[in-house]
């Protein structure tokens, strides 16, 4: 952790600075591009004979005991898997059951767990959380599937696989554009299959937030634009299953034209093709939303969630109030601000994956930068320094937002991102059409009861692999969060020093997990790998589950009911000598304090005795503590809490 002290003390500096100081940093535009996919990544030739330099890296074993792999599949290559918010890897509570949805692979060459062909669509089922997977054939007819999500679709109650069904999306080709979007379904017994196709009609992929839930009903979205620019559609599906066994769909599309706002030129100020969806168990509340400058305020945002909300199996669709983001310090306390006043802040929100709690409220896990102007045209500038030859996001952090019962935002910021996503001219990652990227890949997953969420993410530790600028070689971290007592989990590096060290280029998350203890969660993970076929991207990638990326919360929490008790973070924050928080709560309560340092050894702890009820401001005297982080976790009453202090 003390590359995120490093980097927190580097952005205070930057936030106190004199706008004569901030004018060593230089703005420029967000590094994504506004349409993220082409048309010449429907089909591949052969792979292109010039290549960039390609890094060897040598991979330990595998140090963790409770880390294990299964490789149970491959693809024709790694087109169909580029987007995190597509649906591969799906966990059904109820029959116990993980599927992961893939395109084939009969390439010769390669011909490691081979099945079906290129334009195929594979389900392979674990019945055992991830030890073995049976691999069954989804459709294969013959057309050009791309881009699969999939989930297993059941209801309430079943326990056996044998009763539920594959259901997959997706966009189809005819090689050239695309001309449908693919919406197949098929018993697990290989009955009742059925394949529907939803001629495009405007520059669209669908093909992200699949959800299952269990009244019989699936979901997805995606949106659709003009080519340019000048007009988008957010893109809903909602299909339930007739007498027959095949799937009735119908389609809910939401036009965002006068939602977002426009720049000068009139093109909509959001980021096309990035919508994101889930739901609730039993399908009574869901959410989908996209990001993009929301025109509601005099004010405009840079990117911000634009978030609507169902409560009729996605029939209808309401959009939540705005809110700014600005207000909350969690968020601007790790940003910086415009250019033009230090006193201005406008978060942008740039990677993000959502989820719905056991109170039916969204949780996001985002990245979060600060624009660098808020000038119509530029609000999604960012600040960048030199470093040398290089230039570095002066602010790249990883977030948690949420909604509480009462429908207020709050958000927590989780950690530095280290990397900024992969570019073109940086990837060593080749193919016919030019070098691939990928980006931190985040993701958001919850328990089964909503009672916890997890948030993943990919980053690359520059101290093991020399690579401080870009994601080159990611590492797969996960947090918890436990919703009734607000604690959070330590971060972790689940892939540090195993054998998929340094390689999870593209992995893929369960939007549900496993409890697999009293309080042990199980978040289902697949990484793709791309070194073993010559980090070409027109050559076949294989599909590994890691099993054993699990979380423990404390045993003894509260959990079964909202808590009213509140800590606030530490501050200040870096701090030298006295270090306080805030305790709110209804009633006279015991607070101890445990500090540990980033190694879970135990480096002070204070017992204040009973703190009488309201809001109470403690002290933590660190004045003998060496500079670093720490982490505070603190006890009220039986409700255990977990802060972040960093000592100068």
């Amino acid at each position: 952790m003390m590359r995120t002290f490093l980097l927190f003390v580097f952005a205070l500096a930057f936030m106190g600075s004199t706008m004569a100081q901030k004018s060593a940093l230089k703005a420029v535009p967000y590094g994504k591009t506004a349409h993220p996919y082409t048309v010449n990544t429907i089909d591949q030739p052969a792979p292109n004979p010039t290549v960039a330099n390609q890094i060897q890296i040598s991979h330990p074993k595998a140090t963790k005991a409770t880390l294990d792999t299964t490789w149970f599949g491959s693809s024709i290559n790694i087109f169909g898997l580029l987007i995190a918010q597509q649906t591969c890897l799906w966990y059904d509570h109820g029959t116990d059951a993980l599927m992961f949805t893939n395109r084939g692979n009969n390439n010769t060459v390669y011909p490691k767990l081979t099945y079906l062909t290129g334009n195929d669509l594979v389900n392979n089922y674990s019945l055992d959380h991830g030890a073995t997977f049976i691999k069954k054939s989804g459709v294969a007819d013959g057309t050009r599937h791309r881009y699969p999500q999939g989930v297993i679709a059941t209801v309430a109650g079943n326990t056996d696989i044998n009763n539920t069904y594959a259901v997959m999306s997706g966009p189809l080709t005819d090689g050239s554009a695309w001309i449908d979007t693919y919406k197949a379904s098929i018993k697990y017994d290989g009955t009742n299959g059925d394949v529907q196709l939803d001629p495009t009609v405007t520059d669209e992929l669908l093909r992200q937030g699949m959800t299952a839930t269990e009244d019989g009903l699936v979901h997805f979205c995606g949106d659709g634009y003009m080519g340019d620019y000048t007009s988008s559609t957010l893109m809903i599906r909602n299909g339930v299953f007739n007498a027959g066994g095949t799937i009735d769909w119908t389609n809910v599309d939401i036009s965002l034209d006068d939602l977002i706002a426009r720049k000068t030129d009139n093109t909509l100020i959001t980021f096309f093709g990035d919508a994101h969806m889930a739901w609730n168990n039993d399908g009574s509340v869901g959410y989908v939303m996209v990001r993009g400058s929301d025109n509601r305020p005099d004010d405009k945002p840079s990117w911000t969630p634009i978030i609507f909300k169902s409560i009729d199996g996605g029939a209808t669709w309401n959009q939540l109030p705005y809110f700014d983001f600005s207000t909350l310090t969690e968020i601007t306390d790790w940003i910086l601000p415009i250019g033009s006043d230090d006193n201005v802040y406008k978060p942008m929100f740039t990677d993000f994956d959502i989820t719905v709690d056991a109170l039916n409220k969204p949780h996001i896990f985002t990245i979060v930068r600060g624009a660098a102007s808020a000038d119509i045209d530029s609000l999604t500038y960012i600040w960048t320094r030199k470093y040398g030859t290089t230039d570095f996001d002066v602010d790249n952090n990883f977030t948690e937002i949420w909604l509480d019962a009462t429908d207020n935002w709050h958000a927590k910021h989780l950690d530095t991102c280290w990397t900024d996503d992969v570019t073109v001219a940086a990837s060593w990652y080749t193919s016919s059409s030019g070098n691939q990227t990928w980006d931190h890949r985040l993701q958001a997953s919850r328990s089964y009861d909503g009672s916890k969420v997890f948030g993943t993410w990919t980053d690359s530790d520059y101290i093991f692999w020399g690579t401080p600028k870009y994601n080159l070689n990611p590492d797969l971290f996960i947090i918890g969060h436990s919703i009734y007592s607000n604690y959070f989990t330590p971060i972790m590096n689940v892939t540090d020093q195993s054998d998929i060290w340094g390689i999870s280029y593209f992995s893929f998350t369960s939007p549900i997990s496993m409890k697999t203890g009293p309080e042990t969660y199980e978040i289902p993970v697949t990484v793709e790998d791309i070194t073993s076929t010559g980090l070409s991207a027109d050559n076949p990638v294989y599909h590994i589950y890691v099993k054993g990326v699990e979380i423990d919360f404390p045993v003894g929490v509260a959990e079964n009911q909202k808590s009213n008790t509140k800590v606030s973070a530490c501050y200040p924050n870096p701090s030298d000598g006295t270090a306080y928080f805030d305790v709110t709560t209804d009633n006279n309560s015991n607070v101890n304090v445990t500090i540990t340092n980033v190694a879970g050894q135990t480096v002070s702890s204070k017992n204040f005795g009973v703190v009488s009820k309201g809001t109470r401001k403690l002290a933590i005297d660190n004045s003998n503590l060496n500079s670093g982080v720490y982490f505070c976790s603190i006890l009220v009453g039986d409700q255990k809490f977990t802060n972040k202090m960093i000592v100068k």
